[in-house]
């Protein structure tokens, strides 16, 4: 009898991140933009910017937003709340009149564009507000170089101004490059016409998290495929620069698939990157099924540190059958990281107390069934160290 011990990893198919926008997270220094290195990669929209609508001359000035979390910078007045991800968020104000109006908002310069390519800003919004700027409705304007091309569908919060607890609402928006680099501005904007501080619908202060940039290009695998001896992938027509399959670069465009379990597939188009998952079903001819009566050991291709595949190991097997067992996992430089003889240990990026580095490892199998015949199996997995 023939004993398939299969493991099949997990992972969610999304529209490809493009590894344009510098700190994303917003991970910084709690304290108002302007202080050298208090957000790393990111520039405050200064007054003078024609997009700015705060007052250019006022002192202190009125367009300096502010990197926050649960514990500041300001807890008596509201500047404070929970980030959606990583350490910091960043708050800015919309209020007040002219002279004396702020308006605080974000900027970084993006590289390496496809002019005519679409791209779609994606982050994630919320109404921060403070002592003063209690407005419980707003949104973000998001500008191109001196130029606004749209403000994001508005947040709601009847949250008091003090409250950590922030409720962040997820907003794309599209543009077309029209250079190889474009100023993307961030900057708060009110529903309303009125951004009086002191009144419900007046000055507001609004959050901004997890800022991405992402391309068009239409990916989309089946979630399963069932195929008799081997599966056979053909991408040929996505025209694209660089395939991987489970992290390694492949020669063309068509995959042959041989074993059961999830495959992730990466696909580059000039600067655009797209991924996508597919589950394969591998079943064996009969003609193969009665010639080979060996259990046959299957092992995932991908382990994901602190992700959903976190370790190495085997999801079924009938240990009956099986009557001595080893595993070794070796570097690329053949230096051996893990060792086991039982099943139920397994590996989890770990080697000599540390985690090793994201790249390919070999691992080697052999064990006895109980009809005393030894057999063993090898393989390729990509550790991904998150």
């Amino acid at each position: 009898m023939k004993l398939v011990l299969q493991v099949l990893f997990l992972l969610n198919a999304f529209l490809g991140i493009s590894q344009k926008i510098e700190n994303p997270s917003l991970n910084g220094t709690i304290g108002s933009i302007p202080s050298s290195g208090v957000l790393p990669d990111w520039e405050l929209v200064p007054a003078a910017d024609p997009v700015s609508q705060a007052s250019p001359f006022s002192v202190p000035f009125r367009d300096t937003p502010d990197v926050c979390d649960e514990n500041g910078p300001q807890v008596w007045s509201g500047i404070v709340g929970y980030p959606l991800v990583g350490k910091t968020f960043v708050s800015g104000a919309f209020s007040g009149t002219d002279p004396n109006l702020f308006q605080e908002g974000i900027m970084q310069e993006i590289f390496n564009l496809n002019v005519g390519q679409d791209y779609t800003v994606e982050f994630y919004q919320c109404v921060v507000k403070q002592g003063n700027n209690i407005d419980t409705s707003g949104c973000w304007g998001v500008y191109l170089d001196g130029v606004f091309f749209g403000k994001t569908k508005k947040t709601v919060s009847y949250k008091d101004y003090d409250d950590p607890d922030l409720d962040w609402e997820f907003r794309t928006i599209v543009f077309t490059a029209t250079k190889n680099s474009h100023w993307l501005k961030f900057l708060p904007l009110d529903d309303d016409f009125d951004q009086w501080s002191g009144s419900a619908a007046g000055g507001l202060r609004m959050g901004i998290d997890d800022i991405r940039l992402s391309c068009q290009m239409e990916f989309d695998l089946p979630s399963f495929e069932e195929a008799q001896d081997s599966y056979l992938l053909i991408l040929d027509s996505l025209n694209a620069d660089v395939f991987l399959l489970n992290g390694v670069e492949q020669e063309s465009s068509q995959f042959e698939i041989v074993e059961s379990g999830k495959y992730f597939v990466e696909v580059h188009k000039e600067n655009c990157v797209v991924s996508d998952s597919i589950e394969v079903l591998i079943v064996k001819s009969p003609e193969d099924s009665l010639n080979n009566n060996k259990i046959e050991v299957l092992y995932p291709n991908v382990l994901i540190v602190s992700g959903i595949n976190e370790e190495f190991k085997p999801i079924k097997f009938t240990e009956d059958e099986i009557t001595s067992f080893h595993l070794s996992i070796f570097n690329r430089w053949g230096n051996k990281v893990f060792s086991t003889n039982s099943f139920t240990m397994y590996w989890d990026g770990l080697s000599s107390g540390g985690m090793s580095p994201s790249g390919t490892y070999f691992w080697f199998v052999e064990y006895t069934t109980a009809d005393q015949i030894k057999h063993t199996k090898n393989g390729f997995v990509q550790l991904i160290s998150q």
